[in-house]
């Protein structure tokens, strides 16, 4: 599955981009942000949360 995603700016060394709301979540889950060792990492990270979106990967 594509994600839609349109460049806002882009520069040398990074670009913007926009995703609908609608592809937020699958957006988070392709690039990694739901892996229970990004969230673990984030130290102000709910445990509850955590343990949620890590059971259902």
């Amino acid at each position: 599955m594509a994600l839609a995603a349109k460049v806002i700016k882009r520069t040398k060394d990074s670009f913007e981009f926009r995703i609908s709301k609608d592809n937020f979540e699958s957006f988070c889950d392709s690039i990694g942000l739901y892996r229970r060792e990004f969230l673990e990492a984030l130290g102000s990270v709910d445990i509850h949360f955590i343990q949620m979106r890590a059971a259902a990967r």
